[in-house]
């Protein structure tokens, strides 16, 4: 069965809560990421790729990772790397 856009928001919500302070909505799908849903980017975004990549068994460059700037982004990126 392919990944669904759903499946990867809940798998990347309770990461999120697990990692930052703040809960992730459903409302909240194209928060960014550096301001609303992960705090300090700096910190917290490297942490929320490495737990995607553990829990989907995917690889996530820094390049790439770089160019997430809202929870959709990253959503997208997994969905399409898994299916």
């Amino acid at each position: 069965m392919a990944l669904t856009s759903y499946d990867a928001f809940q798998a990347l919500r309770v990461i999120i809560s697990n990692t930052a302070t703040n809960r992730l909505g459903a409302s909240e799908i194209e928060a960014d990421m550096h301001l609303d849903a992960a705090g300090d980017r700096s910190e917290v975004v490297p942490l929320i790729v490495m737990m995607m990549e553990d829990h989907f068994d995917i690889s996530i460059s820094d390049e790439e990772a770089s160019n997430f700037r809202t929870v959709a982004d990253l959503i997208d990126f997994i969905v399409k790397r898994v299916n």
